[in-house]
């Protein structure tokens, strides 16, 4: 099967690529998705792999400045 073949498969299949470019299930990213917006509207950003207040971050970087 030709690689454009298995990527139309996939898509079938309900499979789309992830940040990290490994195929997943539409359900999965929409599930990952979700919680990403739900962290943003509590007023949270991913600082150095964790996920913290705004202020928080602000401090972080500051001290790289």
């Amino acid at each position: 099967m030709e690689t454009v073949d298995k990527i139309i498969q996939r898509v079938h299949n309900g499979q789309v690529i992830d940040d990290d470019g490994t195929w997943v299930s539409i359900n999965k990213r929409l599930e990952m998705t979700k919680k990403i917006i739900d962290r943003l509207s509590q007023g949270k950003v991913l600082c150095e792999g964790r996920w913290v207040p705004i202020a928080q971050a602000r401090k972080t970087s500051q001290k790289f400045t």
